[in-house]
């Protein structure tokens, strides 16, 4: 399940995580499934994109002296599994996410939450999720960055996915807004999300559009729910690891299919890459920012040679390496 944000700079709020709202019945326990594909410009489907996501809340910890629900997302795509952690809590009718805000791969991480959604709100509500005006220097140059998310929410509707067909389901917008200025070079890049959560059931669809970005297209995405379960379990405290570190391969030696965990004990820009003998890139398995917690890559390599290759991790200024065998 995922409210599409990725910085956020807004003030806390205080008071004590609820048990959950109506239309994110979250607890313990809980996941839903949904079947994903990417889109294009044109908002159609791009083939041998197809994936499918499970979002499920693994536990709470504490974090800025709140408590927080954990959140993992795993993803498979074409038999490539990636697994990211995130945070979120409840305080009234909002839901917010914990987010990692950092501006370059050097400098300090902050943690502030985005307050993604406010259930059930009511047809022509607008507040803002964040907003942030701020410099940075790149190369000798100075880059002004203006960000600003807003929501709303819009008029109720039916909507079909395969889980089934829900009436009166919510109709949540947000809009991102980054404005780059490059020594007077003024660039904005716009993206939208549309999210319809059901009353007792949660987020049933996601839908975000193909944008530009520095004349580059980047697709957007079709999310649908499949299934999902809302047991009630009792709490359960999960807190970061201690240390990092790039675990055992398992199996190893593997044919063709091995899973790949690693641990971050703070949140790192990650590089999680498979090389053969001769130190060359086979293939790049996970890259981008990940929270702490426990992440897992399932690998395939049908499509490769028996023989000894090499994992290696890039988390930050931190690396480990390992060695696995492929055996036919």
């Amino acid at each position: 399940m995922r409210w599409h944000l990725s910085l956020a700079a807004l003030a806390l709020l205080a008071g004590a995580v609820a048990a959950q709202n109506p239309y994110y019945p979250a607890a313990v326990g809980s996941y839903w499934d949904y079947d994903g594909v990417e889109l294009n410009l044109s908002g159609q489907p791009v083939t041998g994109t197809e994936y499918t996501t499970r979002t499920s809340v693994v536990g709470t910890t504490t974090l800025l002296d709140l408590t927080w629900f954990v959140q993992t997302d795993t993803d498979d795509q074409g038999g490539t599994t990636t697994s990211d952690t995130s945070y979120f809590r409840f305080t009234g009718d909002t839901i917010q996410y914990l987010m990692p805000l950092q501006l370059d791969e050097s400098s300090e991480v902050f943690w502030r939450p985005a307050n993604v959604a406010i259930l059930p709100g009511s047809v022509g509500q607008e507040w803002e999720v964040f907003r942030l005006d701020t410099f940075m220097v790149d190369m000798g140059d100075t880059i002004y960055m203006s960000f600003h998310w807003w929501a709303e929410q819009l008029a109720p509707e039916t909507v079909t996915v395969p889980a089934g067909t829900y009436t009166n389901a919510k109709h949540l917008r947000t809009t991102d807004s980054l404005i780059y200025d490059y020594s007077g070079f003024i660039m904005t890049v716009v993206f939208i999300t549309d999210t319809w959560p059901v009353l007792n059931v949660g987020p049933v669809k996601s839908l975000a559009p193909a944008y530009t970005s520095f004349g580059f297209p980047i697709n957007g995405h079709r999310e649908e729910l499949t299934d999902f379960s809302l047991p009630v379990a009792p709490g359960r405290v999960v807190n970061p690891p201690a240390d990092f570190g790039l675990d055992p391969a398992y199996p190893n030696p593997f044919n063709p299919v091995t899973t790949l965990g690693y641990r971050l004990d703070t949140p790192s820009p990650v590089m999680l890459e498979f090389f053969d003998t001769a130190g060359r890139l086979v293939q790049r398995l996970d890259q981008g920012f990940r929270l702490p917690g426990n992440h897992q890559v399932v690998f395939e390599a049908a499509g490769l040679p028996s023989g000894v290759y090499f994992v290696r991790l890039q988390a930050g200024s931190k690396a480990m390496m390992q060695r696995v065998t492929l055996m036919k």
